[in-house]
């Protein structure tokens, strides 16, 4: 016993950390007993009990995440426990986020100093703020980590089997967050010669499977809506959204995310296949006419992705009416938003400077920094996010943190 503890004693100590952690900020914002639920959580929900209970897709949320979210369905539970067992699924895949997060820095640092910097993942309390609630970034940020897990250890001894679970893992983040899409494709057509040099391998099964998920998902929507698609949120964000705002600008009006008439126009609409066309025509549009609105109301959306604090700190309420409360929400508050913007500007100009730097020498790092980009450039599509938007990239800050201390012989 004494010497299997040694061996994983770091592992060990990462998840008492955790728990700690997670304890402690439930202690000073009462996080287990707060009530607000929001749109998107119970958007999942609703496409949990679609896939479990009724055996058909959603429109917006793709059928991995509602399967994940809606195994106590099939034991015929009621919504509140759905919502008690996401909590659990959250904190399952956090805590594993942060042992991945350490066997990643371990490879290319000692031990110890691997360790103090994972550390450094349970001080984003934005993360931990949204553990609480039935949404996807905390999942998502699973896959993603798992995902360059791999593809660290198929850099490492270039078996392909590594390579085609990073891959796989990568496809199947798709059916947590759509907009994972592009950046599986771009990662796809980068290996594409490794995927044809060994299309005939029993590893490459697990990528093919991957594929066959995502067909799956498109060809529901497809026999449910009419569409081959893996979701339409995409459209509909744009709308609502980016596309709301440039429009908003070229009036000279003010934008209201509540009461927007643009969105109750697609609600009064009468399909998926008439969404898609105001969506499309609108977009060129104001590609034609209101592109300099357009490409204002981008960086405007990534600022303020970048500026804002978590939305479910700020959620909060005081329900024990305990005296230190409003204090204390307001310094964590005010700890997530400032953690949003250094992770945010420091980690885009880190990866900026790998995805440039590492190209010949170090790939892994290239690849790493272009998810971190790619994030930020998409995240231009929406806003009033707080800080969910960008959160999933910040276990890969602190990698590509410890790198360059690395670099600069500042830790061993």
């Amino acid at each position: 016993m004494i010497e299997r503890f040694q061996k994983y004693k770091f592992e060990l100590l990462i998840l008492f950390f955790g728990v700690l952690t997670l304890a402690l900020l439930n202690f000073f914002l009462q996080l287990d007993i707060q009530t607000h639920v929001y749109a998107d959580s119970d958007n999942y929900l609703v496409a949990s009990k679609n896939l479990m209970v009724y055996f058909r897709g959603h429109d917006y949320r793709p059928i991995l995440m509602s399967a994940i979210n809606g195994v106590p369905f099939l034991f015929g539970a009621s919504d509140a426990t759905v919502y008690v067992f996401s909590f659990y699924v959250n904190v399952f895949c956090w805590l594993a986020t942060a042992v991945l997060l350490f066997h990643i820095l371990k490879d290319f640092s000692t031990a110890r100093m691997a360790f103090y910097c994972t550390l450094i993942f349970y001080t984003s309390v934005g993360a931990i703020a949204v553990l609480y609630h039935l949404l996807s970034e905390t999942i998502y940020t699973f896959f993603i980590v798992l995902s360059m897990f791999f593809l660290m250890k198929y850099y490492r001894n270039k078996k392909i089997l590594f390579l085609s679970l990073a891959l796989s893992i990568l496809i199947c983040s798709m059916l947590i967050r759509p907009g994972s899409k592009w950046i599986a494709f771009v990662f796809g057509i980068y290996f594409i010669k490794v995927i044809v040099e060994n299309y005939a391998k029993k590893a490459m099964l697990l990528v093919y499977g991957s594929i066959l998920l995502v067909l799956i998902q498109c060809a529901g929507l497809y026999h449910q809506f009419g569409s081959f698609t893996i979701s339409y949120i995409d459209g509909v964000t744009y709308y609502n959204y980016i596309g709301a705002k440039a429009m908003s600008y070229k009036d000279g009006v003010d934008y209201t995310e509540i009461d927007n008439p643009r969105a109750n126009n697609l609600l009064n609409l009468g399909s998926h296949d008439e969404i898609q066309k105001v969506v499309r025509q609108d977009v060129l549009d104001q590609l034609k006419n209101n592109k300099l609105n357009l490409l204002k109301a981008y960086f405007s959306d990534i600022y303020d992705n970048t500026v804002s604090g978590s939305a479910a700190i700020a959620d909060c309420q005081n329900k024990k009416n305990t005296r230190y409360f409003d204090f204390s929400k307001d310094v964590i508050f005010d700890i997530s938003k400032w953690q949003n913007r250094f992770f945010t500007l420091f980690g885009g100009i880190l990866a900026l400077f790998y995805f440039v730097t590492s190209y010949r020498k170090e790939v892994f790092f290239t690849l790493l920094s272009s998810f971190i980009l790619y994030i930020i450039a998409v995240s231009g599509i929406t806003f009033s996010q707080g800080d969910r938007f960008h959160m999933v990239f910040f276990p890969l800050v602190i990698v590509l943190t410890a790198k360059f201390l690395k670099d600069k012989g500042k830790i061993r």
